[in-house]
C-alpha cells in the first residue's frame, strides 16, 4: 500500500492509498484508477498519476512512482535471462 496526497490553495489535505494493482482509495471510497479519483476531487477530468503525489514534501508524484517501478520490473525481468556469470541463458 502507498499513501497519496494532494493539497491545493484553501483545500485541505487529501490523503489516500493505492494498492498493487493501482485502485486508489480517497478519503474512504475506493476508484478505478488514479484519474477517476483524481476527477472526483476536482470535479472535471483529471490525470491522477501526476495529480497525487506520493511525498508533499518532495512533490514526488505516483506517475514518478509507476515509472521507477515499471523501469526496475524490465530491469529484473533482463537479470533473469543471464546465468550466475552474466551470460545469456539459451543464447
Amino acid at each position: 500500500m502507498l499513501t497519496i496526497h494532494y493539497s491545493s490553495g484553501p483545500r485541505p489535505l487529501v490523503t489516500g492509498r493505492v494498492s498493487g494493482r493501482a485502485d486508489p482509495e480517497v478519503e474512504s471510497i475506493a476508484y478505478g484508477s488514479p484519474s477517476d479519483a483524481a476527477s472526483s476531487i476536482t470535479s472535471r477530468r483529471t490525470n491522477g498519476w501526476t495529480f497525487f503525489l506520493t511525498d508533499p514534501r518532495s512533490e514526488r508524484t505516483l506517475s514518478e512512482v509507476r515509472r521507477e517501478y515499471i523501469e526496475a520490473m524490465v530491469v529484473d525481468a533482463n537479470e533473469e535471462d543471464l546465468d550466475e556469470d552474466g551470460e545469456e541463458i539459451g543464447g
